[in-house]
């Protein structure tokens, strides 16, 4: 940093400029001019051989500042503006050749899926294409930012799935809105991590073919599932998984989850009916439409491995404490946390039902806030 002492020399040599340019233009061709053309270029010549301390950094700092002004992996930053890798590029030709020289800055993509018109679609195809270039071989992080409408949508999704797939064996996490036609996604992801995976039900082509890109994510443990329709098939390795969340579903969507005998044929992991998860470690379970389908759900699940449950208190009706310690019983796991969304039921009753539970909170949270806590 310049001391002060720096920057006040600084900024006397800037304003004693603008003073000799001003009496410049009252003494052309004359010795006096000669003499302030003199005494200015001698100002100037101090100014631009000042350096300044942010230039003076190594390639590899100025790098590794930059990395820190973006949110974390795997979070995205903007794609353009203040907090995008974009910006970064444009201060100065310096930070331009570090900038693209650095594929880590470009590894997490976030496109906004508004209802534009094509023009933006196609701006939005060349911004991945680019991003993706610039990403190297690094692990990717895409999202897919949400906003449901009518009508079909492939003729926007999948361009930009075909520009992803050739870069499919370095998609470690994905934010992903299915295509109207859901059979039509077939890239396989050896890498995935985590899936935040959402239908359009406005448009859904109706089909008894089955996702199976996901099948084979063998690395996979997390998995969010929201807005979901009955005719999206997706065949998921349930029983790697060790995070599951689901939130934001109605009736309708619940065969998602009130379906996961067939899905689970396929992992050998029906045991006496029971639906057996033996990796999950955090279930989700949220809502803000009230309905008492889920405890089918709950009731068909064992969780051996189950260590955080969190869970909307009316998608256990009747008897959500009922509900909640049959699940500890018949699992039996080491539940440390439980967290109760909504709950309409004295709090010590939870306590005294589930003693061995270290934590138990209560919180009026609603799901679309709970994806950043996780």
């Amino acid at each position: 940093m310049a001391t002060v002492r720096e920057k006040a020399a600084l900024v006397a040599d800037r304003t004693l400029t603008v003073a000799i340019e001003g009496r410049v233009s009252n003494l052309q061709g004359t010795s006096v001019l000669r003499s302030l053309e003199k005494g200015k270029n001698l100002i100037r010549s101090r100014l631009d051989g000042y350096t300044y301390p942010v230039l003076t950094l190594p390639s590899e700092i100025v790098s590794e500042i930059f990395m820190h002004s973006l949110p974390m992996y795997p979070k995205c930053p903007v794609l353009t503006g203040i907090g995008s890798p974009t910006l970064l590029g444009q201060i100065c030709h310096a930070w331009r050749a570090i900038v693209f020289s650095n594929p880590r800055l470009w590894r997490s993509i976030s496109l906004p899926l508004y209802n534009r018109g094509p023009a933006v679609g196609r701006r939005l195809e060349v911004i991945l294409r680019t991003w993706l270039e610039r990403s190297g071989s690094c692990s990717l992080s895409i999202t897919f930012e949400l906003a449901f409408y009518a009508g079909n949508d492939n003729g926007r999704l999948l361009p930009l799935y075909k520009a992803i797939e050739p870069h499919h064996p370095r998609l470690e996490h994905f934010k992903i809105l299915m295509p109207s036609s859901p059979h039509q996604f077939r890239m396989p992801l050896p890498s995935l991590r985590s899936l935040d995976i959402q239908c359009n039900p406005m448009h859904l082509d109706i089909t008894d073919t089955p996702i199976t890109a996901f099948l084979h994510a063998h690395l996979l443990r997390k998995v969010i599932i929201s807005a979901f329709h009955a005719f999206c098939h997706p065949i998921l390795p349930w029983a790697q998984l060790t995070s599951l969340v689901v939130y934001g579903i109605t009736p309708d969507e619940f065969h998602l989850v009130a379906n996961f005998r067939s899905f689970l044929v396929t992992s050998n992991n029906l045991i006496g009916g029971q639906k057996v998860l033996p990796c999950l470690e955090t279930l989700i379970l949220v809502s803000g439409i009230r309905f008492a389908e889920m405890r089918a759900a709950i009731d068909a699940f064992t969780l051996p491995a189950l260590r955080s449950l969190r869970v909307t208190e009316w998608l256990l009706r009747p008897d959500a404490i009922a509900a909640i310690v049959s699940l500890v019983s018949r699992s039996g796991c080491s539940l440390q946390e439980l967290v109760i969304y909504g709950s309409q039921l004295p709090n010590n009753l939870y306590h005294n039902a589930l003693p061995s539970v270290s934590s138990v909170s209560f919180e009026d949270k609603m799901a679309e806030e709970l994806e950043d806590d996780n």
